[in-house]
């Protein structure tokens, strides 16, 4: 009976282990405070204003952008591939997966949704590390094809900023959600400065090409992504936090645990 249930407690920690140490390809994160500690904020269970789940808050001008390389077959993750060698060997363009052309000229882009109407307000800017968009629209759909349509980002207003291909380095990458694991990738870091919006949503999009010349676009999953919140108090608030990954391992660890003394107990 008790290795059963030592056994048991070892496949349960395996099966929720797991999923934790699953590093997503792109992330946006955001400092656990105001500034960079080094740890990662939360994503949030709901937040209202706008209606988001699995988001991290931040109202500072710092947020973090993450590309990890799943294997070795991954050549690039960014804009289009271009060979080295032979100029002639290329992947896919942005306009490719249903993107207007004034993409094909950027690498990476983040993504930054703004409330619906506020596209060219007066005494409104957003730049990021000092620059401003390649495009923006008050259009949802207008030139551009997430495809992972979660929300706030239907019929909203749209920022794009380039931020460049992320570069192979060894053991850079996190998962954000929990700091667990250590893939190969880059973190880039993006100074934030902007004034007029409630709140700005950020969602990271790439192109990824591997070996065989295959190019597929990416964008982070529907959780892994960042809101702003206006932090002289617009737009409101109201969030919950989710459980983090180590949370649940314990409390299973645990009732198992109860387990095993109960049954050494009875015998």
């Amino acid at each position: 009976m008790r290795k059963n249930l030592l056994y048991l407690l070892s496949l349960v920690t395996v099966l929720i282990v797991t999923p934790a140490w699953a590093i997503p390809t792109l992330q946006i994160g955001a400092p656990a405070g105001i500034v960079d500690t080094g740890d990662y904020a939360d994503y949030q269970d709901a937040l209202s204003t706008p209606f988001e789940e699995d988001t991290a808050i931040t109202s500072g001008g710092i947020i973090f952008a993450a590309g990890a390389y799943k294997n070795n077959a991954e050549l690039l993750i960014g804009g289009q591939y271009t060979d080295p060698d032979d100029a002639s060997v290329q992947g896919k363009n942005w306009s490719d997966f249903g993107f207007n052309t004034a993409f094909n000229s950027a690498r990476a882009v983040l993504m930054a949704t703004i409330p619906d109407g506020s596209l060219g307000s007066e005494g409104s800017f957003l730049t990021v590390n000092g620059s401003t968009s390649f495009y923006s629209t008050a259009t949802y759909k207008d030139g551009f094809d997430t495809k992972n349509n979660h929300a706030p980002i239907v019929d909203q207003d749209y920022f794009f900023f380039d931020i460049g291909d992320f570069a192979r380095n060894e053991n850079a990458v996190p998962d954000f959600a929990d700091e667990t694991g250590a893939a190969t990738g880059e973190i880039k870091t993006l100074a934030i400065a902007t004034a007029g919006f409630d709140w700005i949503h950020f969602d990271l999009l790439a192109i990824i090409t591997d070996t065989k010349g295959q190019s597929t676009f990416d964008m982070n999953p529907g959780s892994h992504d960042v809101t702003r919140k206006d932090p002289g108090g617009g737009g409101g608030g109201g969030f919950e936090v989710v459980p983090e990954p180590g949370t649940f391992i314990l409390f299973g660890a645990g009732l198992l645990g109860l387990g095993l003394w109960g049954a050494r107990r009875k015998s």
